[in-house]
């Protein structure tokens, strides 16, 4: 079952997790797809669904070996994600921040969206939504925008 997709928007690469973790392979996919750093911040809007222990090693082992990072903003309503991302900060993600599915201006506002291309990233967030929930036949509700 596919649980997460992701797509770029201007400078934002956006990802959208389901409820569930994602498999070892999409998980090796999307840290292939962030070492083309071809973007200035991640967008996650998850349900609840995150990496695993050994998959957020790969990913920190993966942002240890950039020469910089990038501010990543999670949108999420589930008390588990914001622990695995207070777990990150930790970790030497410093530039993470949680906010709630109530807070999506914000969030883009922390990623330095600008005004103009909010609503694009904000299509592409529904877009992927729509995608996952149809190939993945998941019947939960989205995480509201």
């Amino acid at each position: 079952m596919t649980t997460m997709a992701y797509e770029k928007s201007g400078g934002v690469l956006i990802v959208v997790h389901t409820a569930q973790a994602p498999s070892a392979i999409e998980w090796s996919k999307w840290v292939e797809r962030m070492g083309r750093r071809d973007f200035d911040s991640i967008l996650v809007v998850t349900k609840g669904g995150g990496p695993n222990g050994s998959q957020r090693t790969q990913a920190v082992n993966f942002w240890k070996g950039q020469s910089s990072t990038v501010k990543i903003a999670a949108i999420t309503d589930a008390s588990v994600v914001r622990g695995i991302l207070t777990a990150l900060h930790w970790l030497g993600f410093s530039d993470m921040k949680a906010f709630s599915s109530r807070e999506i201006s914000s969030a883009l506002t922390y990623l330095s969206v600008l005004p103009d291309n909010q609503s694009l990233v904000l299509n592409m967030v529904m877009i992927l939504q729509r995608d996952l929930a149809k190939s993945s036949h998941e019947q939960e509700k989205q995480v509201s925008l």
